[in-house]
């Protein structure tokens, strides 16, 4: 490692930047949100010349310059906390779970994944003293409630119940058709839901997916899916992942295809969401809930998603760039003076963000 490039984490490190590093296409700053970027084009031997050393200390300094009003803050980091539906049956269990989100939600924006293998139906008697204890964080969107499981055909009273408590609703499907599943989808779709369809991804139902999203779309009213791998599943039986290769190769097809839902196709939502820094530390957050220290701990995915998550989020960084230099090229060449039209504008900069 060169002296100029440890110098240039050092910096970026003392602003509480991150630094991209995308071969002979260079390396790309940006600030601690994520929002400001900076490019620094590569020597031919991946090499950090003195000049991009000032470039980068002159981009900090510009920003940290900036008047508080100004300047971009980091929000809440997001975090994923996953847990069985087991916790809500336990009375101190369910009790020292919200106390701890309640806390959690002081520093982060928890999402509560609540996974349930069978429907418990009682969704009422089973949510409730949980929901209550929670009311203040669920009414400022400071934790959302979500249960991700094959939903049974639901009551009107259960379904008014869980809407009105703005509980987000997944529906785990399954590989071969839609013949049972649809119905349930589509009369929850209809009541008002938005009820995403989920497929954990494995070496056998891979090449499925496409036409089950397709059949599931028709069902569920266009409310769009989510394709976690395998081993990501909580309840229910794990098979094995597909090779890397073969699911970042379904995801970006996918994704050309359906390029409107990435706020609910996981893993798209999430490295989108690391883009441009929610996440504190531009990675995956996940915490899980231990039932015998009735605690939670932050859960260490599987290396291979790590990967994942960090080829799709340098690609996400990579577009958010390209764009930015596009917007500011027409910007600079079609907009009108500020002096010839007396009005103030805003730069491309702040435009783009």
């Amino acid at each position: 490692m060169s002296v100029n490039f440890q110098q240039l984490e050092q910096i970026i490190s003392q602003n509480d930047g991150h630094l991209y590093n995308y071969g002979r296409d260079g390396f790309i700053v940006t600030n601690s949100s994520g929002k400001e970027m900076l490019h620094l084009p590569s020597g031919g031997d991946g090499a950090i010349n003195p000049q991009n050393i000032e470039r980068v200390k002159q981009f900090f300094s510009d920003i940290n310059s900036q008047s508080i009003d100004q300047q971009e803050t980091v929000e809440n980091p997001i975090i994923w906390i996953d847990t069985e539906v087991s916790v809500l049956d336990d009375s101190e269990q369910r009790v020292t779970c919200s106390r701890a989100l309640g806390k959690m939600a002081e520093h982060y924006s928890p999402v509560v994944r609540i996974h349930f293998d069978k429907d418990p139906v009682f969704w009422q008697d089973l949510l409730s003293p949980f929901i209550e204890s929670l009311q203040g964080e669920i009414k400022d969107n400071a934790v959302n409630l979500q249960l991700h499981g094959t939903f049974e055909r639901m009551e009107d009273s259960v379904m008014e119940f869980l809407f009105n408590n703005r509980i987000q609703l997944y529906y785990i499907s399954g590989t071969s058709s839609f013949s049972q599943d649809g119905g349930n989808i589509c009369n929850l779709a209809e009541y008002g839901f938005r009820v995403p369809c989920v497929w954990y991804v494995d070496q056998e139902n891979i090449s499925l997916i496409p036409s089950l999203i397709e059949e599931a779309m028709r069902w569920n009213y266009d409310a769009g899916f989510s394709l976690p791998l395998a081993t990501e599943r909580i309840v229910g039986h794990v098979k094995n992942n597909p090779s890397n290769a073969d699911y970042l190769r379904l995801i970006l097809d996918i994704y050309k295809e359906y390029q409107c839902y990435d706020d609910v196709f996981y893993p798209m939502n999430m490295t989108l969401l690391e883009s441009i820094g929610v996440t504190s530390n531009s990675r995956l957050r996940t915490w899980r809930w231990n039932d015998e220290n009735t605690s939670f701990y932050e859960h260490v995915c599987d290396a291979n998603i790590d990967k994942i998550h960090n080829i799709l989020r340098h690609s996400f960084i990579w577009q958010r760039h390209i764009v930015k230099n596009k917007l500011e090229s027409l910007l600079s060449n079609n907009c009108p003076s500020t002096t010839n039209e007396g009005i103030e504008t805003e730069s491309s900069d702040n435009v783009v963000q």
